[in-house]
This record gives C-alpha cells, sequence and structure tokens, in this order.
C-alpha cells in the first residue's frame, strides 16, 4: 500500500467529518491520499468506519471498484470493504476496466458461440438465463463482451430516499410492501426484504417495482402453480422499512393511516357476506390494527386465526367507507347487492 501510514487518531477524526457528512472522496482528498488506503488501514485496525456512502452513485461506485481492484484487492476483499455483493463487483469491473474473472471467462468462451445465435433468433432474456444457469448481471456482461448489446450500468432502486418522507401514494405501497414482504435471512445469514404472494397478487409486486425501480429492473420469479417472489436489494429502503416499524412497532403518521392500510389490505384481506377479515402476521400487526380499528370507533371484532374478524353490521359499513380497497371489492364481488344495501 505504499508508504502511506494511518494512524488510529487520523481514523478518528475521519470518522469525525464523515459523520459530519463529508464524503470518502472528500476525506481521501483532505488527507491527499486515495479512498482504497484509507479501506485498507480501517481493515487493518479493524477500526468502525463508515465506508459505504449512502447517496453514492454508480460512477463513483464504479471508481472505487476500480481503484481497489488496482490497489491489489480480490473480490471477495473488495466484497468485504464495500458491501456490495460479488456479482455488482464483477459488473462494476467489467464495465469500467473491461475484466472478466477467470471462472466467469471459462463460462464465457464455452457459450459465447451459442448465445449469439440465441440473441440472433431472439431468445427471450430470462429463458438464457435458465439455459446457462447464470446470473443477470454475467449474462449481460457476455452480451456486451460479444458486441451484442451496448455497455451500460445497472440502476436498479431510482430513489433511496423513496420512504425518506410520505404522501398517500407511497404510504399505500409502504402498506403493499408490509403485507406481502418479510425480513428473511440470506444465504449469508443477513437480513433482507423477500416478497411472496400468490398467483393472482402480481400485479402488486409490479406495483412496487415500478414505484421503486427504474428501467432495469429485478426479475419477479415464478408462475401461476406456485406464485411468485422478488427480493428487495440491500440498502437504505429496507433501512426505512424498519423505521416504520416493519419488525417492531409498526410506526405510520396518522395522517397517512388509512392509505397503509388501504394498501395493506389490497393483499392482506378478504370480504364475506358478513364478515370482513383483515389477515395479521403476527402481534406487531396485531397491535397495530386493534389501535387502528379503535381510533375509527370499531371495538366489536374477533381475533380468530392471525385474523381480524368484523362482523356487526355497523362495523362492517365503518371499516368499508373508511378503506378504499374494502369498498370497491365488496360492491363488484358476489355480494355486491347486499353490500350497496348496507352502505345506502
Amino acid at each position: 500500500m505504499g508508504n502511506v501510514k494511518i494512524d488510529i487518531d487520523d481514523l478518528k477524526c475521519m470518522k469525525q467529518f464523515r459523520e459530519n457528512g463529508y464524503s470518502l472522496q472528500e476525506v481521501a482528498d483532505m488527507y491527499d491520499i486515495t479512498k482504497s488506503k484509507i479501506i485498507y488501514w480501517v481493515n487493518r485496525y479493524n477500526f468502525d468506519f463508515p465506508l459505504k456512502d449512502t447517496n453514492t452513485n454508480i460512477e463513483e461506485e464504479e471508481e472505487l471498484v476500480a481503484e481497489l481492484y488496482r490497489d491489489g484487492y480480490s473480490i471477495s476483499e473488495i466484497e468485504r470493504s464495500t458491501s456490495l455483493s460479488k456479482l455488482t463487483i464483477s459488473y462494476r469491473l467489467y464495465c469500467k476496466l473491461g475484466i472478466i474473472s477467470e471462472k466467469s471467462r471459462a463460462k464465457f468462451e464455452k457459450i459465447k458461440d451459442n448465445l449469439v445465435e440465441d440473441f440472433n433468433n431472439k431468445v427471450e432474456f430470462n429463458d438464457m438465463l435458465k439455459k446457462y444457469r447464470i446470473s443477470k448481471p454475467i449474462l449481460k456482461i457476455f452480451l456486451m463482451e460479444l458486441n451484442l448489446i451496448e455497455k451500460t450500468t445497472i440502476k436498479l432502486v431510482t430513489n433511496h430516499d423513496y420512504f425518506k418522507t410520505l404522501n398517500n401514494n407511497k404510504a399505500e405501497i409502504l402498506g403493499i410492501i408490509f403485507s406481502t414482504a418479510k425480513f428473511t435471512p440470506d444465504y449469508s445469514n443477513e437480513k433482507v426484504v423477500m416478497f411472496s404472494v400468490g398467483a393472482k397478487y402480481k400485479y402488486l409486486l409490479e406495483k412496487v417495482v415500478e414505484e421503486l425501480f427504474n428501467n432495469c429492473k429485478p426479475s419477479i420469479n415464478g408462475g401461476e402453480d406456485k406464485g411468485y417472489k422478488f427480493r428487495l436489494p440491500k440498502g437504505k429502503i429496507s433501512k426505512d422499512l424498519l423505521k416504520y416499524g416493519m419488525e417492531s412497532s409498526i410506526n405510520i403518521p396518522e395522517k397517512y393511516l388509512d392509505s397503509f392500510v388501504n394498501g395493506y389490505c389490497m393483499y392482506a384481506s378478504r370480504i364475506e357476506r358478513y364478515c370482513v377479515y383483515i389477515s395479521v402476521k403476527n402481534n406487531i400487526y396485531l397491535e397495530f390494527f386493534k389501535k387502528y380499528l379503535t381510533g375509527i370507533g370499531i371495538e366489536d371484532y374477533k381475533i380468530r386465526a392471525k385474523s381480524i374478524v368484523i362482523s356487526k353490521r355497523g362495523s362492517r359499513r365503518l371499516i368499508l367507507n373508511k378503506v378504499k380497497i374494502l369498498k370497491e371489492r365488496a360492491l363488484k364481488g358476489e355480494d355486491k347487492e347486499y353490500y350497496k344495501n348496507l352502505l345506502a
């Protein structure tokens, strides 16, 4: 790493700058060193230091990955130092330096002729992923290497601060996410947000993807027989879901409660002739809905098998008039005439 040595006191000062809002590049410039030098000494001392910039753009990310690679870091070491996935690192290295790992290069040489043939025959992208058993970023690298598509960068989340502030639409999206997703451990035992719905509710996942992602959207995997799933990339949006209580105590500003519940009930509710059911995953959701229902004047509900059951006529009238999606479904369902009379 050359002759530049950084001691603990330097790192403590740098950390203060970072906590005051300076980017990693700005801190490096202050000390007339590279970002990779800072990362090296942070790892050397095992020092608690905020390396990741939450607002890092793709160009900066590519430059940092390339800088670390030039300084002798392996992909695994870059992964540990930046919290980027190995696939993202591989993609960034290719876009910045044209580098393909030896393992990927061997795979590329083996399938490149078939890739050209499939591409010219307009084989679907997802079908090629399955056929060659490779990831989306690696397939894009291969196609770029063959000059079949333009070299580009992946930008998944359009706005990392999407949930920094709420409005009625965002609160509704938040409700959809709370009802269709949960935090679950991934292969590295780190918790990620995983969505899973039955086939008839795929449109809800598409609605979330449309709101949160740009042109390059994540694949919604599955089929009519087994339902659909997709995983939210790690990042600030996941942290904001925790801030709003997805795993603790649901905390939605009062003026957006109705919109949140409307989004939630798009998935986690059903209506019968004499009952309205709202599904609750656990006690966190149960306590939230008990408080919400009490707040709108409904206290005569029942709790059965992870569902809140509202059966009294007056209470059903209240909840249907309060939650738009429930009213729409009641007036379009098998018992629409009954509910027209109830709401008259």
